[in-house]
């Protein structure tokens, strides 16, 4: 797979050095490692629950109905849901990928925020489409590509022969004409064999979880706010650890969160 990975100048560049500094040698080939694990989804989403207003058993369960309607719709799988080992607040769901799937003619691309978003489980709203074939009605199945270089034009109708990453099939929810002919918003593209199947968890018992990755949460854990201290966060955006220790530890004291900008 062709990987979807943009990364700053200055972050290539210390990457580059880091590594050339740590093995010579071997460098480039690392490099080369490091990117393309990079540009893999992972094969685990993480959720941090509210226990305020439930038990893990019971968000647990509630998700795993959720989720076996939902991978009914794709490839049919069993979710695969636990609490994790150590951090009792977060709800850990296995991914699966990638998957062997049949590459259909008729192509629709989207951009590379889009398309990184599918990898980790969401299907495709109209305002990431780029390109669809003429003649796209609802219910057409179709192949999602991601557009690596931004050089696809909103639009086009012919194939896309720019450098592109496959998604997996999807379904039209909506016409090619109402697409392109408005501004429109919603869902474009339902997907239903992705390449790597991970939850789609827009509008997802939102009361009870939420998406965020294990080192966020554990780090709130690791600095075990108590009463009397003040905590400031100095990379806030938009402010989920904070919101995790003020509910999971009922925090009341003095908190401050900064934006990562300045």
């Amino acid at each position: 797979m062709t990987a979807i990975l943009r990364l700053r100048p200055e972050v290539l560049d210390y990457l580059e050095t880091t590594l050339c500094r740590l093995k010579k040698e071997h460098s480039e080939c690392l490099m080369s490692c490091l990117l393309d694990r990079l540009s893999e989804p992972p094969l685990t989403t993480t959720l941090r629950m509210n226990l305020q207003k439930a038990s893990a058993d019971e968000i647990s369960q509630k998700l795993h109905t959720v989720l076996v309607e939902q991978y009914a719709k794709r490839q049919g799988f069993q979710p695969e849901i636990y609490i994790h080992p150590q951090v009792t607040d977060c709800l850990v769901v296995n991914n699966r990928g990638p998957e062997s799937i049949v590459m259909i003619e008729k192509e629709v691309i989207v951009d590379a925020v889009c398309g990184a978003a599918v990898l980790r489980g969401s299907d495709v709203y109209a305002c990431g489409i780029l390109a669809a074939p003429s003649g796209m009605q609802p219910g057409d199945v179709v192949s999602l590509y991601a557009d690596l270089n931004g050089l696809c034009r909103r639009g086009l109708v012919k194939p896309f022969d720019g450098p592109k990453c496959f998604l997996g099939n999807g379904r039209a929810c909506v016409s090619r004409h109402d697409i392109f002919s408005s501004e429109r918003r919603g869902l474009g593209i339902e997907m239903i064999e992705p390449l790597y199947l991970a939850p789609s968890l827009s509008g997802v018992l939102t009361d009870l979880i939420f998406p965020q990755n294990l080192p966020s949460i554990v780090c709130v854990h690791v600095l075990d706010p108590h009463a009397g201290e003040t905590v400031l966060d100095m990379c806030a955006a938009p402010g989920l650890k904070k919101w995790l220790y003020i509910i999971n530890f009922r925090w009341k004291d003095n908190s401050y969160s900064l934006p990562h900008e300045k």
